[in-house]
């Protein structure tokens, strides 16, 4: 059942044909997800994930020295101040550090992330030997509701070689009827998605 439940919810999300469905859905060397108890754990889980694909080795030597070897002092994570806490609490868990979290601010009114001040932070940052580990984008805020440009977002992550993650726990049901799934275009382009 959590199969065909993760398998429904990926191509939701991810809009794959039904044929790679088929032909991956009882091989129990692949999974489309986890089941976990909230949205904390989800992010918590994507950002562990996200770390450990882009600190190679991080498992078995530790952030600080995997990222010595990379020859970077320090990880940016970066989303909206409209995110929600517990991607700063998952940075402090997978030892990360809370600082590493940089909330960029938002335009006024929509309050979606400024995608013209993250663009300057990532590019400050790289120049200062900053990793940019992941780009989380909003996909309904707890406070507004309010979904970041999520196509930009991708666009970013894959320009910065960051790891893109949308926190759609609040807006991810949005997807199923036609017009709220409009709200979430470029969902599709995230490495990791939370509903």
């Amino acid at each position: 059942v959590e199969g065909q439940l993760l398998a429904w919810i990926h191509r939701l999300v991810f809009g794959k044909p039904a044929e790679f469905y088929k032909a991956r859905m009882h091989k129990p060397e692949l999974c489309f997800g986890n089941v976990t108890s909230g949205g904390t754990m989800g992010n918590l889980t994507a950002l562990a994930v996200a770390r450990n694909k882009k600190i190679p080795r991080c498992r078995d030597w530790g952030v600080a020295e995997a990222l010595e070897r990379m020859g970077k002092r320090k990880v940016g994570i970066y989303a909206s101040k409209r995110v929600h806490y517990s991607i700063r609490k998952a940075a402090s868990v997978l030892g990360l550090g809370t600082q590493s979290v940089h909330e960029i601010p938002v335009v006024p009114f929509t309050n979606q992330i400024h995608l013209g001040a993250l663009e300057q932070m990532l590019a400050q940052h790289q120049a200062q030997g900053i990793l940019p580990l992941a780009i989380v984008g909003v996909a309904g805020s707890t406070e507004t509701g309010s979904v970041d440009n999520l196509h930009e977002l991708a666009h970013l992550a894959q320009k910065s070689g960051a790891w893109f993650h949308v926190d759609a726990a609040w807006g991810g049901p949005l997807l199923l009827c036609e017009k709220g799934r409009l709200l979430l275009k470029g969902i599709e382009l995230a490495d990791s998605v939370v509903i």
